[in-house]
């Protein structure tokens, strides 16, 4: 697959599961931040701070700046800025500094910035940039996910969603050194256990599919073929199942709602025979309509008559 291809899947993914990434970056994510509210998304303003201008744009389709609102109230938003590194490069830390500057020159804001390394060699590329010069000295240090660093184990035993996506790279790196046949297995296995997580929504569950069904590519049409209709039909019995789960869930409601209706019944009609309150007074109490009430207080009359 082109660089260029999986820079555009990153790009979609991240925007899909931003939530999620800032949770498995970050551990106290909801405390910082307020996820509640919407993200947004600066890819116009990032381009035009790029440090590298010359090159093209390809190369760059990963890199975002995200505008994302706090909790505490001390500011109004924070930057974060992420790229997406496939390779490593002797300018990149010097690059992740770049952005830094111009983006704090730019908005005069709390900025946090991440770097995610896909490739093998992500290991080569430090987490800091450093300069120093007859006594003047700088270091700054940005948050590093090498995807080459975490255990298969971890990742997919992780409940976070980008814990998926990392896994999917994770076993990208994989590709040529076992059998399509191997790979073909683990890329159901990975399908299988995304559409198991049943509190995941829908929109995040197809968007993490389409990053490993585009993520991972064989060379042979016939192996992707077999994995487009396997993924078919677990959509389909995912859909059957949670159609299934709907129905139910609407049964027991209305049964709950049943029998609520008979309990307000039963204590309306003893608040009727027992006191001598108004149908407005029982209507306010057991928040009913004076309707309701005066209908079984009706009915209990005619019972009455009816027994005599």
């Amino acid at each position: 697959m082109m660089r260029a291809d999986r820079d555009i899947l990153w790009k979609g993914i991240i925007e899909e599961v931003f939530d999620d990434l800032l949770r498995f970056v970050f551990p106290a994510a909801d405390e910082v931040f307020d996820l509640r509210r919407k993200f947004i998304f600066l890819d116009k303003e990032l381009a035009q701070l790029y440090p590298e201008p010359q090159k093209p744009s390809a190369t760059r389709l990963a890199d975002k700046l995200v505008k994302v609102y706090r909790r505490d109230g001390s500011a109004e938003w924070l930057l974060v800025h992420l790229e997406v590194q496939g390779r490593a490069e002797s300018g990149f830390p010097a690059r992740m500094f770049q952005y830094y500057y111009r983006i704090l020159d730019r908005w005069r804001c709390p900025i946090t910035a991440v770097a995610i390394l896909t490739g093998a060699d992500g290991h080569r590329v430090p987490d800091r940039y450093e300069h120093r010069f007859l006594g003047t000295e700088l270091t700054f240090k940005y948050n590093v996910l090498r995807v080459g660093a975490y255990k298969e184990e971890e990742l997919a035993k992780s409940a976070n969603p980008f814990a998926r996506v990392m896994l999917i790279a994770r076993r990208a790196l994989l590709m040529g050194k076992m059998t399509e046949g191997r790979m073909l297995e683990l890329k159901k296995e990975m399908a299988t256990a995304l559409l198991a997580m049943k509190d995941l929504p829908r929109r995040k569950v197809w968007a993490i599919l389409n990053f490993l069904n585009n993520y991972l590519v064989f060379k042979n049409p016939e192996t992707n073929r077999i994995f487009g209709e396997r993924v078919e039909r677990l959509k389909n019995k995912w859909n059957s199942m949670n159609m299934l789960e709907a129905v139910r869930e609407v049964q027991k409601r209305r049964a709950r709602e049943e029998g609520r209706k008979e309990e307000r019944e039963t204590l309306v009609k003893k608040l009727i025979a027992e006191t001598r309150l108004s149908d407005e007074k029982i209507a306010s109490l057991m928040r009913v309509s004076v309707a309701f009430v005066k209908r079984l207080r009706n009915a209990g009359k005619v019972k009455i008559a009816r027994s005599k």
